[in-house]
């Protein structure tokens, strides 16, 4: 195993099984093969946010992403809940298409709507299913243009003219439907549209033409949508703490202003009607900075909300969509009998909410039901294999749940980020509690307003204490946890300040993150996984191949937990080795969490005592490795598993005490020497 050193610690290289994916073993996927071909189809790239379709697409049978997702709206989704703000009560769907489609405020301007929705609700599979369904009503009265920002962002770096391409995306794909619409093409000529070397402003003149003339002899309405404008803030919200500009806020904010109804330009008086599909905290920000730029957007918009998202529900619609498939497909009887029975199994536990790996991974999830339909194709074999075992071993789910289908973690792969990973690049100043207290003092204000500024006072004032955190790494930790597509565990706002006139950056730690404080940070199924993580560094004696403890950290030989998709007695005796092995290693890492603790209560004595002053708590780690002990012992004890600890579990741990000692001995001389 390659190891980087620096400073007394090390970082060991990345191994192949962090990218393996956890795959039965041939017999068992042998079996289950046929079925998979059927879970793929209803869970796999999660159908509901497919971003291509075309109201205009012809249903033949199941062979093509278009046409399932397309039967799938038509037949299998379940209508959200919508709220206009202000109003009490919901409004129904064809009250929406009315008020944000067919309604204009004035005839020869644009109309702007927002619709708002938290993360994983389902807002662009409300879009698809407005195309799919309700728009097929309104082909008469409507051209429907989306614009997907994340695919054109993700497919373009920061150099490129992002509001350029946007305007030459909204002009190719209104061309590309009234190609496909013969009625409009035997009328309309697209020619000026298509005209490559035309200078832009004239290709702008002749689509807003082209529009007006179509509203004119028609009366048919162009409708605009711009979704996952998300993107807009995950990537400016990466610059509030590092050092990285973009341009993508300012294009968008340039190209709203083009159809904004108040402006002057060729784009605003298309009589179109426009959607912005976000989630709240983007629909804040961008108000919010465009108010700092004293070019205000939103400010008079119509905001529409999508409520939660009924899991129950949707699982039921779910499979009585993988029924209909097995029905068409021309299977044998017994291997269809075997395929429903495995289905209704799987469905029995997954709609009952209260189960407990659901309501667990629910908390856990960036993506709510995005990432759960995700999670579900991923381990569908499960109820094909094992019963229901792998559902009512909420610490196995949960395992699998964080490996991200690989065979082992890693911070930058994983759902649920390494706690003990301060920083991936920088090792000047190793800590390996900075995430944690910085999600403890939110925790500990989670009622309260809380600022960056006031994050700064209380780790890092140099200006009136000396033993303080850098600030550099708070912003680096900060930035790690309010990713919003991998940690999540902070949420962090932009808010415009009129009495001052800028903006101040509020932070507030997440359900995910106040779960995974509570809940998992000291479990052993969670150490055991991110012990493994190439990208945590720790002090050569743990990792050095010289040393008799480095045993313990070395992935090279580990076996993988590939293990939690087999059955029986294979499922037993890997579970055996992988459980005997991680005991070892995380009652060893929590020795170094121990000592680096008290370190760090030194180094950093001003921090330690702001955060106790505020009443804040720290850990009792020798009460945390007690309880890890006390899971251990719940495991030998187990029935399920049959653990054989040598000599005995009491046996065990006292041999795993000695060498904790001999680490303690060692560790104290390392940070002395820090």
């Amino acid at each position: 195993m390659d190891i980087k050193t620096y400073n007394y610690f090390g970082r060991r290289a990345k191994h192949q099984k962090h990218d393996n994916l956890l795959t039965p073993n041939e017999k068992d996927r042998e079996r289950i093969q046929n079925a998979e071909k059927f879970i793929e189809i209803v869970f796999k790239n999660q159908i509901a946010a497919y971003h291509d379709l075309d109201y205009y697409t012809n249903l033949f049978e199941w062979n093509t992403r278009p046409i399932i997702a397309k039967k799938f709206y038509q037949k299998y989704y379940s209508v959200p809940q919508i709220k206009q703000d202000g109003k009490e009560a919901d409004i129904d769907i064809e009250s929406f298409i009315k008020e944000v489609f067919e309604e204009s405020d004035n005839a020869n301007k644009n109309k702007f709507s927002v619709l708002l929705g938290n993360v994983g609700v389902g807002k662009t599979a409300f879009i698809n299913y407005l195309i799919s369904t309700q728009f097929e009503k309104y082909k008469g009265k409507f051209i429907f243009v989306r614009i997907d920002l994340e695919t054109i962002y993700d497919t373009n770096n920061d150099k490129i003219d992002i509001e350029k391409i946007i305007r030459d995306g909204i002009i190719e794909k209104f061309i590309h439907i009234i190609d496909k619409h013969f009625n409009y093409k035997a009328e309309f000529d697209t020619t000026p549209l298509n005209r490559e070397k035309q200078a832009f402003y004239t290709k702008k003149k002749n689509f807003s033409n082209f529009i007006k003339d179509l509203y004119h002899k028609k009366n048919i309405r162009l409708v605009l949508i711009f979704d996952n404008l998300d993107i807009i803030y995950h990537r400016e919200k990466r610059g509030f703490f590092i050092n990285k500009d973009t341009e993508i806020l300012k294009s968008f904010k340039s190209l709203v202003k083009e159809f904004a109804p108040n402006n002057n330009q060729n784009l605003s008086s298309l009589y179109a009607n426009v959607l912005f599909v976000m989630r709240k905290d983007t629909f804040h920000y961008i108000k919010s900075e465009s108010m700092v730029s004293s070019s205000p957007l939103f400010t008079d918009v119509i905001r529409y909300e999508l409520g939660e998202y009924k899991w129950d529900e949707i699982v039921e619609k779910r499979f009585e969509m993988l029924y209909d498939l097995v029905n068409e497909r021309q299977i044998n009887t017994i291997q269809k009998d075997i395929i429903v029975e495995s289905f209704e199994k799987t469905k029995k536990y997954l709609k009952n909410s209260q189960i407990e790996l659901i309501k667990k991974i629910q908390k856990l999830t960036n993506y709510g039901l995005r990432e759960m339909m995700e999670y579900l194709n991923k381990h569908s074999h499960i109820s094909f294999l094992k019963e229901s075992s792998f559902i009512e071993k909420t610490p196995v789910g949960l395992i699998a749940f964080m490996l991200k289908g690989h065979e082992l973690y890693t911070d930058e792969q994983s759902a649920i980020t390494n706690i003990f990973l301060n920083d991936k690049e920088n090792y000047k100043h190793i800590t390996y509690w900075l995430k944690y207290l910085i999600l403890k003092y939110l925790q500990s204000r989670k009622d309260r307003v809380v600022t960056i500024e006031n994050i700064y006072d209380i780790f890092c004032d140099k200006e009136t204490q000396k033993e303080v955190y850098d600030k550099n790494q708070i912003d680096t930790v900060i930035d790690s946890l309010c990713d919003s597509n991998f940690s999540n565990m902070i949420n962090v706002e932009k808010r415009y300040d009129d009495a001052f006139k800028t903006n101040t950056i509020y932070l507030q730690i997440t359900e995910k993150g106040e779960y995974i404080m509570d809940q998992l940070i000291f479990r052993f199924f969670y150490l055991q996984l991110i012990i493994d993580d190439w990208l945590l560094p720790l002090p050569e004696i743990m990792i050095d191949k010289k040393s008799k403890i480095s045993s313990y950290f070395n992935y090279e030989n580990t076996t993988g937990y590939s293990y939690i998709l087999y059955q029986d007695e294979q499922y037993i005796n890997n579970a055996n080795t992988v459980i005997r092995e991680k005991g070892k290693s995380v009652l060893l890492f929590m020795q170094l969490l121990k000592v680096s603790l008290i370190y760090e209560r030194k180094k950093y004595s001003d921090v330690f005592n702001n955060l106790i002053d505020l009443g804040i708590e720290l850990p009792d780690i020798e009460e945390k490795i007690v309880e890890i002990k006390n899971e251990l012992k719940a495991i030998y004890l187990s029935k399920n598993l049959e653990i054989k600890f040598t000599p005995n579990i009491d046996g065990y741990i006292h041999s795993i005490d000695k060498e904790s000692a001999f680490l303690i001995g060692e560790l104290n001389e390392l940070y002395k020497n820090l």
